[in-house]
């Protein structure tokens, strides 16, 4: 089978499809014949050894240094299950199913085997295989960010971002949640996050961010431009504020404002669950959610993929078709 692999960090032509054997599931496993897979923020890190400051020591360390660990990136992945392991219950052959091998990677590739434990999920009927390859990634991060606020009805969140992977997720989720939406993002996309259930757009290219003239139960920063610091007198007392791209320093900073402070920051990641893309699907069976997708490529494209996942200005999801 094909595969794109990558042996040395750099730009995308470090990416090169190379033939490999294709994997036998063993008892628990199931093989997924991979119809397209997304290309992320956590692709562009480690293929190109961007990391946030002060933490390229422990990036190295997990993910490998001079030479990377990992060879085949992509973290998420939507196909058809083509064989069953002798133990599995949960998945049979021909079900459409997405999945998400979150930081093991490896969905760069014709096919892919995953436990039955996994992150696997069948795929909503609504919903073809290319959206399917956009499921998880913006969605699980805004979920688990959100969940740790406990977002009610009627309470105001402002998400900074808001055209990225992250930032489309979050609004649907928001809007979903009963929550009054502001979105920040350039004018081209304004109309894109209103669609979405944004109440209203701030244009950061014409407007001054820091004199917005409200307040909020909830920020979301998913850019990293925008940090408690300079954000927190929009931030209600006991508000939540949600450092989705930080570095160390404002990871350390908000360790002080969280213990001095009523208005609370939420830094890390999260651990995705089998529950959590259960719930997702649910969503999306019932028009609450759905990945956006700006553009497509095919498996041959792939390094034109991660150019336009290099220019910083990618809207929503980028999608890689494997099998069409």
């Amino acid at each position: 089978m094909r595969a794109y692999i990558f042996e040395e960090y750099g730009p995308p032509e470090v990416l090169r499809i190379k033939e490999i054997e294709k994997p036998i599931p063993k008892a628990d496993e199931v093989l997924i014949k991979n119809f397209a897979t997304s290309v992320c923020a956590a692709d562009w890190r480690v293929r190109s050894l961007t990391v946030p400051k002060g933490f390229t020591p422990m990036f190295k360390a997990q993910f490998g240094y001079p030479k990377p660990k990992v060879q085949i990136l992509g973290t998420e992945l939507s196909g058809i299950v083509e064989e069953v392991g002798e133990n599995v219950t949960k998945f049979k052959i021909g079900d459409r199913v997405f999945a998400c091998s979150d930081m093991k990677f490896g969905c760069y590739a014709e096919y892919k085997t995953f436990n039955q434990d996994d992150l696997i999920c069948i795929l909503p009927d609504n919903l073809g295989f290319v959206e399917g390859g956009a499921m998880c990634f913006g969605a699980i991060t805004a979920l688990g960010y959100l969940r740790k606020t406990k977002i009610k009805e009627g309470q105001k969140i402002l998400i900074n971002g808001a055209s990225g992977a992250v930032g489309t997720a979050a609004i649907q989720l928001a809007k979903y949640y009963g929550a009054h939406i502001s979105a920040i993002c350039s004018e081209k996309n304004a109309n894109l996050v209103k669609s979405l259930g944004a109440h209203q757009v701030f244009d950061y290219e014409s407007q001054k961010i820091e004199e917005i003239d409200d307040v909020f139960d909830i920020i979301m920063d998913n850019v990293g431009n925008f940090p408690f610091k300079n954000s927190q007198h929009f931030l209600k007392k006991n508000g939540y504020f949600l450092a989705v791209l930080t570095n160390l320093p404002q990871m350390l900073y908000s360790i002080y404002t969280n213990l001095t402070n009523s208005k609370k920051t939420i830094t890390g990641s999260f651990a995705p669950k089998v529950e959590d893309l259960k719930f997702l699907a649910d969503l999306a069976q019932n028009g609450h959610y759905r990945p956006v997708i700006s553009q497509t490529y095919n498996f041959q494209e792939m390094i034109q993929a991660h150019h336009y996942l290099d220019s910083g200005h990618k809207i929503g999801n980028a999608v890689v078709k494997v099998f069409e």
